[in-house]
């Protein structure tokens, strides 16, 4: 091996373990900010919020949970369909996962909320 191809080597596992040093291994983790589950009506509902980056701003969720279930209660799927689930993109890198069930009064089966998967942030 070349003395030019030694000092490249070495530069190269140099720089490795100076970026690996100094790299946010925060920057990019998804981290589940909490949930919220509820009933209006017929309509059962569960929100929950994630953040990019794992920055669970405790008012920037409250703001969000208070959008998304704005959004929810005026939206034309809860009269379509009897149950479903969608996302909602927000600055910053937040996310809610949105889902709902339309429950018919006087069932005799258990009620179970809907809710997004725990694993859904991860």
């Amino acid at each position: 091996m070349s003395v030019l191809g030694v000092l490249a080597f070495f530069a190269v596992v140099t720089w490795g373990l100076v970026s690996s040093f100094f790299r946010d291994d925060n920057k990019n983790k998804v981290r589940s900010c909490g949930s919220i589950y509820g009933v209006k009506g017929d309509l059962h509902y569960g929100i929950q919020s994630c953040h990019i980056g794992g920055d669970c701003n405790t008012d920037v969720n409250t703001v969000i949970f208070q959008d998304a279930l704005e959004k929810l209660l005026n939206t034309k799927y809860v009269a379509e369909t009897s149950s479903g689930s969608w996302i909602i993109d927000y600055k910053d890198n937040w996310h809610a996962c949105v889902s709902y069930e339309n429950k018919v009064e006087n069932q005799d089966e258990v009620t179970t909320y809907p809710e997004c998967s725990i694993n859904w942030c991860k």
